[in-house]
């Protein structure tokens, strides 16, 4: 299945009754933090290429995880190979770009 097919349907099934099936088996993975982390980047809405921009601020507001907390979940989440994060612009902002082909192989395996 396509990147963009995976997306479209893990995006579909967060914002239906299988949301807490998804939550259940991140946390099942990972803290509570990386799991809602996670689940609200794959939420974003990204370009052709599967890039968002994600900034501290939007993570903090949303998420409740401060700086610091944040930079550990997307350096662990990147070493897993579930994300990819970079900077750029002026000024700098953070964007990311989850390889849900990857996520959904981890899901599977539960």
């Amino acid at each position: 299945m396509a990147a963009k097919n995976y997306r479209l349907w893990l995006r579909t099934s967060f914002n239906s009754a299988r949301y807490f099936l998804f939550i259940e088996a991140f946390l099942d993975l990972f803290s509570h933090a990386t799991a809602i982390v996670l689940q609200m980047m794959l939420n974003l809405q990204t370009d052709e290429d599967g890039w968002a921009m994600c900034t501290m601020e939007f993570l903090e507001s949303k998420a409740k995880v401060d700086r610091n907390r944040q930079q550990t979940i997307i350096a662990e989440l990147c070493d897993l190979g579930l994300l990819e994060s970079k900077r750029f612009g002026i000024p700098a902002r953070r964007y990311v770009r989850v390889d849900v082909e990857k996520v959904c192989q981890l899901l599977d395996k539960q």
